[in-house]
């Protein structure tokens, strides 16, 4: 199986500017999430990013990164823009980490290439379960699925709702979405040519534009826990203090 990794890791991140340089431990969070992805078989590993700062720290632990413009609207469009400068073609098998998930499970990132592989009209990408009080935090994106496992809805909502008078046959799993992509890059070419949908644009949820064209979003259950990803100071912190523990 070959596959290329794309980390887009951008500075101006509104909830947390210049998170991918924070430091969990002695080493900055790009660099946690570069080493996971060292961990895989991938062929190739890449970090797109909009700060040159950014870029010489990769660089400064013998990583590969490019820049791409500041503006664009998404991780998967700023993986696309730095596979434009790359020149692979369609049929590449890409897997976006974002520059956020320094644990990352190697395995999840090998589980979302195999996905691609066999199914490859689809994205693929992959969910945990998370209690009921995560589940309530709007940072924590939340994916219902059908019983093929395809995605039905993405939110920063909790979702599904539930009554507290209603009696369920069984408990309500939530599942925490994980930010990790796999796909083709024909697909991803495909996705950056489309218009954002309103759902995407209201939930700040790129998946939401493959839902809304119609492409299959696979979401596996993660065969490994990959732990919290970094969107806020307070995830920064909870990250960590469980890093020192």
């Amino acid at each position: 199986m070959s596959f290329t990794i794309c980390i887009p890791a951008r500075y101006g991140s509104q909830r947390l500017p210049g998170k991918p340089l924070l430091k969990i431990g002695e080493k900055t969070i790009i660099h946690r999430v570069y080493e996971k992805c060292m961990q895989t078989s991938a062929e190739r590993i890449l970090v797109a990013t909009d700060d040159l700062r950014i870029l010489e720290e990769v660089e400064s632990f013998g990583g590969q990164a490019c820049l791409t413009k500041t503006r664009i609207n998404s991780g998967s469009e700023r993986v696309a823009a730095a596979m434009e400068k790359i020149g692979l073609p369609d049929e590449t098998i890409l897997v976006n980490v974002q520059g956020d998930e320094p644990f990352v499970s190697p395995k999840v990132i090998e589980q979302i290439a195999s996905g691609v592989c066999h199914q490859k009209e689809s994205v693929n990408t992959a969910c945990e379960v998370i209690d009921i009080a995560s589940s309530l935090n709007p940072n924590i994106v939340k994916v219902v699925r059908d019983c093929q496992k395809k995605a039905l809805y993405f939110s920063r909502s909790r979702i599904p709702w539930i009554s507290p008078d209603e009696q369920l046959s069984a408990p309500i799993r939530f599942l925490k979405h994980i930010g990790i992509y796999g796909y083709s890059l024909g697909l991803l070419k495909d996705f950056v040519a489309s218009k954002r949908s309103l759902a995407e644009q209201s939930e700040r949820l790129e998946q939401l534009r493959f839902l809304h064209f119609g492409v299959p979003v696979v979401a596996h259950d993660a065969v490994e826990v990959c732990g919290i990803g970094i969107d806020t100071l307070e995830d920064y912190q909870e990250a960590c203090a469980k890093f020192e523990k």
